[in-house]
């Protein structure tokens, strides 16, 4: 899991209306799934995205 602060992007960049985060943990071939749970500081949860399948070769 990885947390993304806008407010403070030390893990990822951020534009006006793009952000890119690395997954920096991946260690070998296989099939990660990701998807994106947006919330602000008062624990509001925005509509979830549909996971998403990467495979490392």
């Amino acid at each position: 899991m990885a947390v993304l602060d806008r407010d403070n992007p030390v893990n990822f960049k951020a534009s006006d209306h793009t952000i890119t985060w690395t997954d920096k943990d991946i260690k070998k071939k296989g099939i990660y799934v990701y998807r994106v749970v947006p919330f602000n500081a008062n624990g509001y949860n925005g509509e979830i995205s549909n996971f998403v399948k990467v495979e490392i070769p």
